[in-house]
């Protein structure tokens, strides 16, 4: 929820990861931003 609102960095240091790479794997990526920015530039 924290990488959908806020970034991957806020996360990172959220969950206490030392590395982002540990963070990529557990906070899932938020589609809906793709979404929207393909959306935006139909």
């Amino acid at each position: 929820m924290i990488r959908a609102n806020e970034d991957i960095e806020a996360a990172q240091i959220m969950a206490g990861h030392k590395n982002i790479s540990t963070t990529e794997i557990y906070a899932k990526k938020d589609d809906a931003k793709g979404d929207a920015v393909a959306l935006k530039y139909e």
